[in-house]
């Protein structure tokens, strides 16, 4: 015995604004401030996994002049894309990369305003 069923599918329409934020960068004063004050971190290191294997990976951004990173500890890619090692999937790390610059950024902006 077979039975045919009419399926309906209702569509659900939602509204949605995206808005692009700019790159963060830190003004000359904020660099100043940021080289003068030791308590504030220059870099922010992220282990990220690759979503198709096991591998991870330790990415560091570091705000200043470019640092001579530890052994394992690889600079985001200029273009935001990482190819993993193991199973060549293209890892995008550009945003991860723009919120690690951001968090440094309001950092300075609150350390400056005494927000500590």
């Amino acid at each position: 015995m077979h039975f045919n069923v009419a399926r309906t599918t209702k569509v659900l329409k939602i509204p949605l604004n995206v808005a692009t934020r700019p790159w963060p960068k830190l003004t000359k004063q904020e660099l100043n401030f940021l080289q003068n004050n030791p308590l504030l971190p220059h870099s922010i290191r992220m282990v990220i996994k690759c979503s198709h294997c096991p591998s991870l990976y330790t990415f560091e951004e570091n705000v200043l002049a470019k640092e001579k990173l530890e052994n394992g500890v690889l600079p985001f890619p200029d273009t935001g894309l990482f190819k993993c090692n193991n199973c060549v999937h293209k890892l995008q790390l550009k945003d991860i990369q723009g919120q690690l610059r951001s968090s440094i950024k309001m950092s300075v902006i609150m350390f400056r305003k005494g927000g500590r």
